[in-house]
C-alpha cells in the first residue's frame, strides 16, 4: 500500500457534498482536499499543514497526506479483520513505509523496515513494553499524535473507524449513514477504550523507543474516555512546527 492510495483517481474526479469522488471499476475513494494549516490542542498538541484525505470505506481505509517540518508524510488507517492484530496505522516518507503500529483490543506492536522495534501488552490500563530499539522518524511520531481521524474538523469520521460494518461517505447520498447506528460491529473489540481511543493512545504514547503515556485525560462523545498512564511530559517534538 503506497501513498497517494488514489492518485491514479484524482484526475478524474466528481464533486459531491461530501467531497470529490474517485471512481474506478468497483473502487470509490471520497478524496477531502485540504491544503492548509491546523493546529490541535486535543487530544494532544498538534499542528501541521494537511494536504488532503482519501476515504475507501469498503477497502476501510483512510489515507492523511501532510507536510511536517521535516518533510512529506503520509499517514494510512485501516482495518484487517481476521488479522490478530487488526488496527492498523502506517508512516510512509515518500513511497517508504517508514514505520507502523498494529494493535488489538490489549496488545501492540511497531515494526519499522520490516523488523519489531516495540512490543506493548496491557497498553489501554497497565502497559508492560518491550522494546528492540529506536523508530527513525520523529515527523511520523508526530502526525501519529495528531490523532487524525477524531478531529471533526476535517470532516465526517470514517464509520469503519467507529466498528461500523458499512454507512457514510457513499458518493450517491453523501455520509446518509453517519447518525445510524445499526450497522453490526466490524471488530469484536473488548479494548477499555473505543478503536478511536486506542489510535488516541497510540499516538499520545508512543516514543522513540519505548512506550511513555502523558497525563492524558481525554473524553469525547463519539471517542469517548481515553486516560493515559499519567506520569511523563509529552515531548517538545510532539507539538512540531512549521
Amino acid at each position: 500500500m503506497k501513498p497517494v492510495l488514489y492518485s491514479v483517481l484524482l484526475l478524474g474526479a466528481c464533486m459531491t457534498d461530501a467531497g470529490s469522488v474517485a471512481q474506478n471499476h468497483n473502487k470509490v475513494a471520497v478524496v477531502d482536499e485540504y491544503e492548509r494549516r491546523f493546529t490541535f490542542s486535543e487530544p494532544t498538541p498538534c499542528d501541521l499543514f494537511l494536504h488532503r484525505r482519501i476515504t475507501d470505506e469498503a477497502a476501510r481505509i483512510v489515507e492523511y497526506d501532510a507536510k511536517m517540518a521535516t518533510g512529506e508524510r503520509s499517514l494510512v488507517y485501516s482495518i484487517v479483520k481476521d488479522d490478530p492484530l487488526p488496527l492498523k496505522a502506517a508512516l510512509y516518507h515518500g513511497n517508504k513505509e517508514t514505520f507502523r503500529v498494529e494493535l488489538a483490543d490489549h496488545a501492540l506492536r511497531v515494526d519499522a523496515d520490516g523488523s519489531p522495534v516495540l512490543s506493548v501488552t496491557g497498553y489501554d490500563l497497565d502497559a508492560f513494553a518491550t522494546a528492540a530499539h529506536a523508530i527513525d522518524d520523529d515527523a511520523g511520531l508526530a502526525l501519529l499524535a495528531c490523532a487524525l481521524p477524531v478531529h471533526k474538523e476535517l470532516g465526517a469520521i470514517p464509520q469503519f473507524l467507529l466498528n461500523r460494518t458499512s454507512g457514510g461517505r457513499d458518493p450517491n447520498q453523501p455520509d446518509v449513514s453517519q447518525t445510524s447506528t445499526s450497522q453490526q460491529p466490524i471488530l469484536d473489540w473488548k479494548g477499555r477504550v473505543t478503536l478511536l481511543g486506542a489510535y488516541v493512545l497510540a499516538g499520545a504514547c508512543l516514543h522513540t523507543q519505548d512506550w511513555q503515556c502523558p497525563c492524558l485525560r481525554y473524553h469525547d462523545d463519539i471517542v469517548g474516555s481515553v486516560v493515559g498512564q499519567c506520569g511523563y511530559a509529552i515531548p517538545a517534538w510532539r507539538s512540531e512546527s512549521l
